[in-house]
């Protein structure tokens, strides 16, 4: 059902879902701020402010050749992205948390990350992760053509894949 919705002076349309009121849209700044909740098939709604990103550090942001550390500047850039757009970001490594939080220094990315880990070994769960129903994994190669929507269109859409 479509409504028009007051927020700080601005008039937006909105859609709204269900009996529960959840709001499927918001436009550009104000989506960042109040963040905006989508349904996800037959589960509770996920807030596109819980979007929760974990990123590599090699050959992820950086590659390395010898001594010579590249920036991949395109995944660079696209962290920097979805930070501006609020989600919140964990860099972790297999070479551990304290790597990857110099690395996330060396490259200027140490204000977008909420925290720095070192990636499990063992991880104690019920489920694989591949059977986890909100997960994406995404290529560094393909990351740059990616924008927050998209994320959110393939999470709403149910298990990827």
């Amino acid at each position: 059902m479509a409504e028009i919705l007051e927020v700080e002076g601005h008039r937006i349309d909105i859609e709204v879902i269900g009996e529960a009121g959840i709001v499927e849209y918001l436009p550009g700044e104000l989506n960042a701020f109040y963040g905006s909740c989508i349904p996800l098939r037959g589960h509770s709604e996920m807030c596109l402010n819980d979007l929760i990103v974990y990123v590599d550090v090699d050959d992820t942001l950086v590659r390395s050749f010898g001594a010579k550390r590249i920036p991949m500047s395109s995944v660079v850039d696209h962290v920097r992205e979805l930070h501006r757009c609020g989600a919140t970001l964990y860099c972790w490594s297999t070479a551990g948390a304290e790597y990857a939080h110099a690395s996330a220094r060396e490259l200027g990315l140490e204000a977008c990350f909420s925290g720095f880990l070192p990636k499990p070994n063992v991880i104690i769960d019920d489920q694989t992760p591949t059977e986890w129903r909100q997960l994406v994994c995404v290529h560094p190669n393909e990351a740059a053509s990616k924008t927050r929507d998209d994320y959110r269109a393939i999470l709403s859409a149910g298990r990827p894949g």
